[in-house]
């Protein structure tokens, strides 16, 4: 993957996590977490040609930006959400 595939990378993590979960398939917690596989999942179901995207790939693309954070398995957006987290359907 490239920079420029990382960014399209954070951008739809962005969207996925801040703006339309439903859209991809996730749910968050009321803290705005979900789980990476899900995530992953989602994101190479979006874009057929994501679908080479691991955890690595998709970590390093985090590891640019504070906007995310991985834990235990999990992610979430730290800022920006347009959603109301803990009444997301």
């Amino acid at each position: 993957m490239t920079t420029t595939d990382h960014g399209k990378i954070v951008s739809t993590l962005a969207f996925a996590l801040r703006h339309d979960p439903t859209h991809f398939g996730l749910e968050l917690d009321d803290e705005g977490w979900a789980s990476l596989d899900d995530v992953l999942i989602a994101i190479r179901f979006d874009r057929y040609d994501w679908a080479l995207v691991d955890e690595a790939v998709l970590k390093g693309a985090v590891d640019e930006t504070d906007r995310f954070e991985i834990r235990d398995g999990r992610i979430r957006a730290t800022y920006g959400h347009s959603i109301e987290l803990g009444k997301i359907p």
